[in-house]
């Protein structure tokens, strides 16, 4: 078990111990019923005091994560999942466990394991119904594209992106008021890579790092494996609070904020115009990196799009990120990032060490979707179905739903955020009633850091046909009034 902490914060050790042995758990990465080190023998490894670690392990216990057996030493709970995840165990491979890994944390795709995407009422899934994809288009195009780029089969091409289709994509960010160029884009596997390739070149061991809470579980994983010291800010329906963001920075002197500053995952909301150019004069003041994770803002339900943060930033402070893989289908794995200055050159050559460059063949087949106008009719169409979706969910909430359920009300995007009771847990409402009943939702703790509410999950629109969604909410109503009965 790998755990490292801060040697210079003392007064912090017992919560970082706490903090790195929960992850693990619950990444599965520490399965139930594993053994944990003894107080002795995990104090003499990190060089604290055996009471620094009593009090970590005594926290754990309060959590309910752990269990020490007199005589037998501590131990991950048992019971914790119903659907662990758990691969293939072996005798012969019984030596692999004294192997030590630098993942601090998987907790993205563990919960992924444990959601059953096959659910009749599909309410977990972030991405658009097949049936709305441009994939008849993609394969219309494909027997041309590949007879006008046969070349592209024996060629890797360049690292950062074929440039046709680098020149098409930044027209269309131009158009979002994002001040881009063909020269300051890379084509990356996906928004997931590009986000990868930021954190792995910018960020190191303890280097601090500004989050929103709730925020993508992906990027918590990400952060936590490379050793940063992650602080949370809460969002508001404005978004990230930059008045608490000077008090951050004046004490901890962060790197970067990652921030989704449109139709924000989970939440839904937006920031607002005046915290963008608050967050910008922040950037300037402390030499802060940004990045803009923007999934969903082609989706907006109001005739007046919201602008993105980039189209604040004059001095290069911002490196956009876009993920197109769910607009257009999840097999292309098709991502790109924007910045300027030496942060491009610099996340070129990261792009060029991790894979050489995306598939170029990838880019070609798909390039014509990216047409100015073909993109907007596609992107416009599809908002107005997401803004009917939305309402559809709004209204039988409204009509159905228990009172003690809460929930956001979206100007874009694809996602709800919903808040139970205090006392109810959204993964014991999952796993005990709604998996039996074919409904499947994420449950919010997988959006926090620390000190996640139980209380909430996130609820996706998009992806099941519309009739499944009719019925598949007014049945979660009905099982969440029992349940809450």
């Amino acid at each position: 078990m790998r755990i490292q902490v801060d040697k210079l914060s003392t007064v912090f050790l017992s919560d970082q111990i706490r903090q790195q042995i929960t992850d693990r758990i619950r990444s599965g990465l520490l399965k139930e019923n594993d053994p944990l080190p003894s107080i002795r023998n995990l104090g003499s490894e990190l060089c604290v005091s055996p009471v620094t670690v009593t009090k970590a392990y005594k926290k754990l216990e309060a959590d309910g994560l752990i269990e020490r057996i007199h005589g037998k030493g501590t131990f991950v709970k048992g019971g914790l999942f119903n659907a662990p995840y758990t691969p293939d165990k072996k005798e012969r491979f019984q030596w692999q466990t004294e192997v030590k890994d630098y993942l601090g944390r998987a907790q993205f795709a563990k919960e992924m394991h444990l959601i059953d995407f096959d659910h009749p009422y599909n309410l977990a899934e972030a991405s658009i119904c097949p049936e709305l994809l441009p994939t008849k288009q993609v394969v219309k195009n494909a027997t041309n594209q590949l007879s006008k780029h046969i070349d592209l089969l024996d060629d890797y091409g360049t690292g950062e992106g074929d440039i046709g289709f680098r020149t098409k994509l930044a027209t269309i960010l131009k158009k979002d008021d994002i001040n881009t160029a063909p020269e300051d884009l890379i084509i990356t596997n996906g928004g997931q890579q590009a986000l990868n390739l930021i954190i792995n070149t910018f960020i190191g061991a303890n280097d601090v790092v500004v989050i929103e809470a709730p925020t993508y579980p992906g990027i918590i994983d990400m952060l936590v494996t490379r050793g940063a010291r992650i602080i949370t800010l809460p969002i508001d329906s404005s978004g990230l609070k930059t008045d608490e963001l000077h008090l951050i920075c004046e004490k901890y002197k962060p790197k970067m904020v990652y921030t989704i500053p449109r139709y924000h995952n989970p939440t839904g909301v937006s920031m607002s115009d005046k915290r963008k150019r608050d967050l910008i004069s922040i950037a300037e003041t402390y030499n802060l990196l940004i990045v803009e994770d923007d999934p969903w803002s082609e989706l907006t339900f109001t005739k007046n799009k919201t602008k993105p943060l980039s189209s604040y930033d004059t001095n290069g402070h911002v490196i956009y990120v876009k993920g197109y893989s769910k607009l257009i289908g999840p097999t292309y794995r098709l991502g790109v990032l924007s910045a300027k200055g030496t942060i491009i050159d610099r996340l070129k050559f990261a792009k060029s060490n991790a894979d050489l460059g995306s598939s170029i063949l990838i880019q070609k087949l798909i390039e014509p979707i990216f047409e100015q106008k073909t993109w907007e009719k596609y992107t416009t169409q599809l908002a107005l179905k997401m803004k009917n979706r939305a309402e559809i969910v709004c209204k039988i909430l409204n009509e159905h739903a228990p009172k003690e359920l809460k929930w956001t009300y979206p100007k874009g995007g694809i996602n709800l955020w919903c808040t139970l009771p205090n006392e109810i847990s959204a993964v014991d409402l999952l796993n005990s009633v709604m998996y039996k009943e074919g409904i499947s939702f994420l449950p919010g703790v997988m959006f926090y850091y620390d000190q996640p509410k139980h209380n909430t999950f996130r609820l996706t629109f998009s992806y099941v046909n519309e009739k499944a969604l009719e019925k598949g909410i007014v049945k979660m109503c009905r099982l969440i009034e029992e349940y809450i009965t």
